[in-house]
């Protein structure tokens, strides 16, 4: 920014000094060895009633920790350093920062999760181009939130997913959802279709019993995704976009019927 003159060197450094809390390096380190929660606080010096402060650095810490891992596992090929990392993971994994949010509920807070093994990635089993079936279970949200309503035609996730379910339009008819692979797994381009298609699949299951849904989607290049603004918008690497919220509520789509906030008059009825 100093070198575009977009800003005066001088702004620039308060911008940085103003968000940096380099002091509580030393506390995280000293949370990693082992320091109680309360001591932790105490030689941070955050002041009384900013504790969570520390619980939510804490949190972003192990977020980065983990991205960090990954890139040594998988692409700088350094399976020791990764190791090594997910076992400092591993120490810090108590206490408080294991209590699930009361603010992000669990739907969206890994955090709180087990640790996942690590797997090796796979290559896309499937040529871009080629238009599958795939359930809208196993395909993640590429986004944190999604809108209600569809931004051209402004119909709701609610009215295409109960047209769907009791025939009134096929996806032959939709728009054909795009996903992309990232990590070992599909993700989605159209998020708000595969919003609805995960009310449509719930609402089936509802009704049909355990019957799977499946859904055509068209699998895209590593340049069409990035076209379409992947490496700006993809925002859900940390929770594998196993949900999503409704802009403007609390209510999300999520991985399970039990963990779906949103819609759930559809199978809800369907079950009565």
């Amino acid at each position: 920014l100093v070198e575009a003159k977009l800003e005066p060197p001088g702004q620039i450094v308060s911008f940085v000094t103003s968000r940096l809390h380099t002091q509580l390096a030393n506390t995280a380190l000293q949370w990693a060895e082992g320091v109680s929660f309360s001591e932790a606080v105490r030689r941070s010096g955050i002041p009384v009633g900013g504790e969570g402060l520390l619980v939510r650095i804490f949190r972003r810490l192990d977020e980065l920790v983990r991205e960090v891992a990954y890139v040594c596992r998988h692409l700088l090929g350094l399976p020791e350093l990764a190791a090594a990392l997910q076992a400092k993971r591993e120490q810090t994994r108590r206490g408080v920062l294991v209590v699930p949010s009361l603010y992000l509920g669990d739907a969206e807070d890994p955090t709180a999760e087990p640790i996942p093994p690590n797997v090796p990635l796979r290559d896309c089993p499937i040529s871009a181009g080629e238009v599958v079936m795939f359930s809208p279970l196993d395909l993640g949200f590429s986004h944190n939130t999604c809108s209600e309503r569809f931004r051209d035609i402004q119909v709701s996730l609610l009215t295409t997913a109960r047209s769907l379910v009791f025939g009134w339009a096929s996806w032959d008819q939709l728009p054909r959802v795009r996903v992309f692979w990232h990590r070992g797994r599909f993700y989605t381009l159209a998020n708000r279709r595969l919003a609805a298609a995960r009310l449509w699949a719930f609402a089936l299951q509802a009704t049909n019993g355990e019957e799977e849904a499946q859904m055509p989607a068209r699998v895209v290049s590593e340049h069409e995704a990035k076209r379409w603004g992947w490496e700006h918008k993809f925002t859900t690497g940390f929770s594998q976009g196993r949900s999503i919220r409704i802009i403007g509520t609390s209510l999300r789509v999520g991985p399970t019927r039990d963990a779906t906030t949103f819609g759930a008059e559809l199978w809800n009825g369907a079950a009565a």
